[in-house]
């Protein structure tokens, strides 16, 4: 599967990293849908006259969750690009042969 033991450490740190930044969009997501059910309770339980004011302030729409989904996913993708790239200036060597897949 993997040819040499910088293989393994790139293929570990990417893992990793993907981890943790599907981590951050799950946390972002379930943020969105808590803000929405809050948004629709407050709806729910206004005098009709200030249900209209609701909308005015609800700044995290859906667009805005996009726009900081898409900044989740760059940040992450250039976190690789990096890491890769300064992997070049390194050589590896396993000390044993205990490695996770």
């Amino acid at each position: 599967m993997y040819n040499t033991d910088s293989d393994i450490l790139r293929f570990s740190i990417q893992r990793s990293t993907t981890n943790l930044f599907k981590h951050f969009l799950s946390i972002q997501q379930r943020q969105k849908e808590e803000h929405d059910e809050a948004m629709a309770l407050l709806r729910q339980n206004l005098p009709e006259q200030y249900k209209k004011y609701v909308d005015l302030v609800d700044s995290y729409t859906d667009a805005k969750a996009a726009a900081i989904r898409k900044e989740i996913l760059d940040a992450g993708n250039d976190a690789l690009r990096n890491m890769k790239s300064e992997l070049d200036n390194f050589d590896y060597f396993l000390k044993n042969n205990n490695i996770r897949e």
